[in-house]
């Protein structure tokens, strides 16, 4: 049985590179594919821990931001993010918590 707000996650996905800041000043980050995903969502998180903002990133293991269409908080920098492999809609697995440049 999962409560509200706990995660059903049964294993955890890797962050495969540092996010890379690209030459337009967009961000791009990249995690491994879940064998049993057929979609993820970027979490957006403050400092200490906050959701700011759930991103559809579909079904590629990677997406680029552009950090002047993020919600006010994340826009200005500071941000923590994830990933969470979706499967129907529910999150079967998430990646740890790591920092996101936005400039």
């Amino acid at each position: 049985m999962v409560l509200r707000g706990e995660s059903a996650q049964t294993d955890e996905i890797a962050l495969t590179q540092a996010p890379e800041i690209l030459a337009d000043g967009r961000v791009r980050v990249a995690w491994s594919p879940h064998p049993d995903a057929d979609g993820y969502r970027i979490v957006l998180l403050s400092p200490d821990g906050q959701e700011l903002s759930a991103l559809a990133a579909g079904p590629d293991p990677s997406l680029v931001l552009d950090p002047s269409r993020l919600p006010g908080t994340a826009a200005s920098g500071g941000v923590l993010w994830r990933v969470e492999a979706l499967r129907d809609g529910d999150e079967i697995a998430r990646s740890r918590v790591a920092a996101l440049p936005l400039r």
